[in-house]
């Protein structure tokens, strides 16, 4: 998100989840106001688009290291993002909202927020892992290149 858009998040990775059965977060939540726009956090290409019961209106990237980045929650899609995008580190994406938990159009279950996953793929297994570490260099790096 841009740093001049008020937003918290802290740690999740690993929490308890209940909607849809029981199961582990794999990402975490970065809380925003309605339609904050949500930049991509690398180079990459749009891999899936659309709505998935869990998540609402999302966006998947997966990055030239492989690394799939799944945006989730969102409010909508910024114009022209769509499946076999390039998208570039920073670029706008969507907009952050409370999407998801339901069928199709769901909103509102739970404060807006964005849900940001980060995935490892060997070719065999996908496996998720802690995107917080990650999000706090990038955050510092940002704020250090703003000085």
């Amino acid at each position: 998100m841009p740093l001049n858009h008020n937003y918290s998040y802290r740690s999740t990775w690993g929490d308890r989840r209940g909607w849809g059965g029981r199961r582990i977060h794999e990402g975490t939540d970065l809380f925003a106001n309605y339609n904050v726009p949500i930049q991509s956090a690398s180079n990459g290409i749009v891999e899936t688009i659309g709505w998935n019961p869990y998540g609402g209106w999302r966006v998947g990237i997966r990055d030239l290291d492989n690394i799939y980045h799944y945006y989730a929650h969102l409010n909508g899609f910024e114009k022209g993002i769509e499946k076999g995008s390039i998208i570039k580190a920073g670029q706008i994406i969507g907009y952050c909202g409370s999407s998801g938990y339901g069928k199709p159009g769901t909103q509102g279950k739970f404060p807006p927020h964005l849900h940001y996953g980060m995935y490892r793929d060997n070719g065999t297994t996908e496996w998720s892992f802690d995107p917080f570490p990650s999000l706090k260099q990038w955050e510092r790096a940002a704020r250090k290149a703003n000085r």
